[in-house]
């Protein structure tokens, strides 16, 4: 539903400055992340529209994500329970300004392959393109899988981010408010939120 639109808003995007990606490998990854946040805003709203979300089973060492990371079929999923009270598109932007913010997209993060001895990622504390940490609402092991630029790791990414968004909106009532305790676990008030808010909304009006 909301493929396009995010695609066309990421390709506005300057690339992360060290990025070697050609245009075209580019594009194709940002497809596969805006269809990731289209997927995982729908499944947060319950749609019916939502394609089936199989849990990520690793075959391989779990701390050496790449973009071969093996799966395997999983169960069928149980019932849905809604997270986003709001709009599904208003999640799938808000899940792209996230994105866009806390990593500018780069390829190495996105990959798993942040740069920790120069101190990214907290440190290899966090991972994704949204910077998760595991806790106990992530456990370590299902956190270890996020990583991985094929489709299936990054919707489960955006997934988690979604559920961390929809938790933070419920407590704080507000998108800012999501926003500011998505990124410092302990308030709904922080100044950075307003302009990370008001650049969500200008991509909605926009796209």
């Amino acid at each position: 539903m909301f493929t396009e639109s995010l695609l066309a808003a990421m390709l506005t995007f300057a690339p992360w400055y060290g990025d070697v990606e050609s245009s075209q490998a580019r594009a194709a990854r940002l497809h596969t992340i805006a269809q990731a946040i289209n997927n995982a805003s729908l499944r947060a709203i319950c749609s019916p529209d939502a394609p089936p979300l199989p849990p990520l089973v690793v075959v391989a060492d779990a701390n050496n994500a790449d973009d071969n990371q093996k799966t395997e079929e999983a169960p069928a999923e149980p019932a849905c329970t809604r997270l986003w009270r709001g709009e599904a598109k208003e999640l799938a932007f808000l899940l792209l300004t996230q994105a866009r913010y806390e990593t500018h997209l780069a390829l190495h993060v996105h990959q798993g392959k942040c740069r920790v001895h120069l101190g990214e990622c907290d440190g290899g504390k966090a991972a994704t393109l949204w910077q998760l940490q595991w806790g106990p609402h992530l456990p370590k092991e299902e956190w270890n899988q996020l990583s991985g630029t094929d489709l299936l790791a990054t919707t489960h990414a955006a997934f988690e981010a979604a559920r961390i968004l929809s938790r933070a909106r419920n407590y704080c009532g507000t998108t800012t408010g999501a926003i500011a305790l998505f990124g410092t676990g302990r308030t709904c008030e922080h100044e950075p939120a307003k302009k990370r808010a008001a650049f969500m909304k200008r991509l909605l009006a926009k796209y």
